[in-house]
């Protein structure tokens, strides 16, 4: 593991913690409808977001909350990434064991790395002189591998622990939660989230359709806007107050005493604990 080839083994692990979650200032209230909805959007129904009154006003409709998925994980079709490929969050449902293949990538799976304890692999991209897999180990811990031919041999050029990310196409994917103040009781249909957003003077212009799933026991929302040009007079990180933005979440149906999560990282993030931002680009 010593080989300087391995170039990606401390990048995920040393990401760094780049603003410090704070209440940002609550501007005045008008609703905003969603744009377009982005390709793993799975509204019955013409659903919206509102937000704070610094934007034009627009119609305020239901978000609906989508039934259970059909298939064993009610996430199926949510796509995620390591910074890398993307891939279906359901590959996790069953082991594939790619260690185990006769694909010749795969024998790098079962050398020195059996040292981070990981349990099994996945394929989740395979080109003729590169593969990328996703592991997991026993303590639940996930982690991302490129094996790349190097002077005729599989070599692993790049692997560390997997900060996975939900990727919705053409869309850059937000942070959100709820705040003690506002968390909602349980017949309530409504919910006032907090946004991290690096442009928040333009978030609910941005907004795209929330992506809504859920079981009998959790609620999770992936919320996810329009990216922005660049350059824009509103976006940037100089001031972490400037980066919170309120909208409200309609639901057709009461929370009940499910969780609340925010879906945007993998393992879930409950929506009633506020998190530190993370630096997440593309491996």
């Amino acid at each position: 593991m010593s080989s300087p080839a391995l170039t990606r083994f401390a990048a995920a692990a040393s990401l760094a913690l780049l603003l410090t979650a704070c209440a940002g200032a609550r501007p005045s209230a008008s609703d905003v409808s969603p744009t377009s909805p982005g390709a793993n959007a799975v509204s019955t129904s013409s659903p919206s977001i509102v937000a704070p009154p610094t934007v034009p006003a627009a119609t305020d409709q239901a978000v609906p909350t989508t039934p259970p998925s059909q298939s064993a994980n009610f996430l199926a079709g949510l796509r995620y990434s390591c910074g890398g490929a993307d891939f279906p969050i359901e590959i996790f449902d069953v082991p594939e064991r790619a260690e185990d293949s006769s694909d010749p990538p795969a024998a790098v799976l079962r050398g020195d790395l059996m040292l981070f304890g990981t349990a099994t692999w996945w394929l989740i991209h395979r080109a003729p002189t590169t593969a990328e897999y996703v592991g997991k180990n026993q303590y639940g811990t996930y982690w991302d591998l490129v094996a790349e031919i190097q002077n005729g041999s599989w070599r692993a050029t790049g692997y560390g622990d997997c900060m996975m990310r939900a990727v919705v196409p053409d869309a850059t994917v937000a942070t959100w939660w709820i705040r003690t103040a506002d968390w909602p009781s349980s017949d309530d249909r409504t919910l006032r989230a907090t946004v991290r957003d690096e442009c928040p003077k333009t978030v609910a212009e941005r907004m795209l359709d929330p992506i809504v799933r859920s079981d009998a026991s959790r609620i999770v929302i992936i919320l996810s806007t329009e990216p922005v040009p660049t350059p824009h007079p509103h976006c940037g990180y100089t001031s972490p107050k400037e980066q919170l933005a309120r909208v409200t979440i309609h639901l057709d149906e009461p929370v009940g005493d499910r969780d609340l999560f925010d879906g945007e990282t993998q393992p879930l993030r409950n929506a009633h604990t506020p998190s530190d931002p993370i630096a997440w680009c593309c491996g």
